[in-house]
């Protein structure tokens, strides 16, 4: 993820195409060092100088999110395998969807759809029926851009089915409903874990949404049109941002004086 430390070792003595591999350790919160229910995106924890009521402090949900994700990265992995153990194909499907992303340079952007979310839609999507463990590789792929290309799905939100510790003594319906309800207006794409105190699509904007759902639809066109040659497309052929935008503004960032390269 953008900003995001990450240790890349390289194993030494490597020739050929071995020299490409990498191998990348992510760094991750203990997910019982901060209590979750501090990092909902209405509270604040990051004072502003001048305020001196905490009641009047601004919320941080972006810098809430940051520290979420990091609390959650272990119990997100967990999720994502136990569904591809339970629907197989999932875990082809989730292949297919991020070289779907690089063919269309979405996954690049800060503030685009990256593939690791993209897998937890599969999860979601196993989670509510939408994709049954019967299903095919190809399936699974369908069922995902059907949902990605009703931009509505993720700009109203939608929550995995929650925990029994996100419950408390309402329903999981209702618990759903009113976690989804704090998090619409602070972020454009909502997507919430099992905790539903965390937003796992928090760093996707509503263009990089919009052009999600674009390209989505354009995929099921693709594979309406021929299943078979509809997928050559989709995961063969690069889309160059000249092919996709009419205009363009580059902004130049100049250097003051004495100042080095940066």
């Amino acid at each position: 993820a953008p900003q995001k430390p990450i240790l890349q070792l390289q194993p030494a003595g490597l020739k050929g195409l071995s020299k490409k591999f990498r191998v990348r350790l992510l760094p991750a919160l203990p997910p019982s060092l901060i209590p979750l229910q501090r990092l909902r995106p209405s509270r604040n924890n990051v004072r502003v100088p001048g305020i001196t009521d905490i009641a009047l402090q601004p919320p941080t949900p972006t810098y809430n999110s940051a520290l979420a994700e990091d609390a959650r990265l272990i119990p997100h992995l967990d999720a994502m395998h136990q569904a591809f153990t339970t629907c197989p194909a999932l875990a082809e499907a989730n292949m297919l969807l991020k070289v779907w992303l690089r063919q269309r340079g979405i996954h690049q952007r800060p503030d685009g759809m990256s593939g690791f979310v993209l897998g937890m839609v599969l999860v979601f999507l196993l989670d509510k029926r939408n994709i049954t463990p019967k299903m095919s590789s190809y399936q699974c792929l369908r069922a995902a851009f059907l949902f990605l290309s009703d931009r509505d799905n993720l700009q109203r939100g939608v929550a995995v089915t929650p925990d029994e510790d996100a419950i408390g003594k309402s329903t999981a319906a209702e618990a759903a409903k009113a976690a989804l309800e704090e998090f619409r207006g602070l972020h454009p794409c909502i997507l919430l874990d099992s905790s539903l105190s965390v937003n796992i699509a928090s760093r996707v904007s509503a263009s990089a949404l919009s052009e999600v759902a674009h390209e989505a639809r354009a995929a099921l066109l693709c594979l309406d049109n021929d299943a078979r040659a509809g997928i050559s497309p989709l995961l063969l052929q690069r889309i160059e941002p000249a092919a996709k935008f009419d205009d363009f503004i580059l902004l130049q960032w100049g250097r003051g004086e004495g100042e080095g390269e940066g």
